[in-house]
């Protein structure tokens, strides 16, 4: 399901109430269909409300950091597990 990230009248550089709005939409889908275990910011703009997601929501929010966080760790090898 598609939904705005910057409704209008907001403007969108206010983080604060795109984030709000953001978990809006996400508490909203989740009342819709429980099954919904982990979220996918795929648009690079939604990284800066993956937090307010997280937080309102409490499931896991995968956004183009993150995707590079897990990519850059999965290369970087673990000092107590020296081979």
């Amino acid at each position: 399901m598609y939904f705005h990230v910057f409704p209008w009248p907001f403007s969108p550089f206010c983080t604060t109430s795109c984030s709000v709005q953001s978990a809006r939409n996400v508490t909203y889908l989740n009342g819709r269909n429980a099954k919904v275990r982990a979220i996918l910011m795929e648009c690079t703009e939604l990284p800066p409300y993956s937090d307010a997601v997280r937080h309102i929501c409490g499931i896991p929010v995968f956004d183009a950091i993150t995707a590079c966080d897990f990519y850059i760790a999965s290369h970087i090898e673990h000092p107590m597990m020296k081979v």
